[in-house]
């Protein structure tokens, strides 16, 4: 007897090709597929998903213990219960993301769905899902998160700084003023006068001022930063003053 199984031999290669095609779609999405018998408890992981956890299926045997130890947070713990209660109670399907531990210890993140099947009466026999690595995209968005935030915060020192400028010349406007006119008062005024005594405390707190104008336009980026030595006992006495 001879029986033409061409038909069936080309449908047997198709179905080849399209399982190297969706393995192929799988790792290059960095997804992987699990499923979970809740009677037997049993856990069956694709091969993607071992690599996503950086494990090997020689030394893991996935089982709810072992995945739950995988991330020893208990906040995920309980979103884990939870999404078990979700599956059995509402019969959605449902994602979440979570953390968890490579074996070197570093965080790893993950994107799951899941979705819950059921016998002839309704009840849960098992939950299936995906799996999708997304720790390279979760450090990108935190470093695109930090240079955010050193963004905002230039820009606020640049505001500050543009404003501190400001204040420093208007300052400085006033300054000469009170240093001007001090000097007048001070030409007028006998050498051993009170009077010039006081005058020349006000030269002395005008120098101070002109240095913390100094010190603004500095922080404003408006002029450049110098350092010098200074006669400590000399400033303690002129702040007691």
């Amino acid at each position: 007897i001879a029986r033409d199984i061409t038909k069936r031999k080309q449908t047997e290669e198709s179905l080849k090709e399209t399982e190297r095609k969706l393995l192929e779609a799988q790792k290059m999405a960095n997804l992987g597929f699990w499923i979970w018998d809740v009677k037997s408890g049993e856990v069956e992981w694709s091969d993607e998903v071992y690599k996503i956890f950086q494990l090997d299926p020689k030394d893991f045997t996935p089982q709810i213990d072992s995945i739950q130890a995988l991330s020893p947070w208990p906040e995920e713990n309980q979103r884990d219960a939870e999404l078990i209660r979700k599956a059995t109670d509402s019969k959605e399907p449902g994602s979440y993301e979570q953390k968890f531990l490579f074996p070197d210890v570093s965080i790893g993140h993950y994107h799951s769905t899941f979705q819950g099947i059921y016998d002839d009466q309704g009840h849960l026999t098992a939950i299936k899902g995906t799996v999708q690595g997304i720790t390279e995209k979760k450090r990108a968005d935190e470093e695109q998160k930090k240079l955010e935030e050193q963004l905002q915060q230039a820009q606020k020192m640049e505001a500050i700084g543009t404003l501190a400028g400001g204040i420093a010349h208007e300052f400085n406007n006033v300054l000469a003023i009170i240093m001007g006119n001090n000097e007048l008062v001070m030409e007028e005024l006998p050498q051993y006068s009170l009077a010039r005594e006081s005058t020349e405390e006000i030269r002395i707190a005008g120098l101070r001022a002109r240095d913390v104008v100094k010190q603004l336009l500095t922080f404003s980026s408006q002029d450049d930063t110098a350092k010098k030595v200074v006669d400590i006992k000399s400033v303690v006495q002129q702040s007691m003053k």
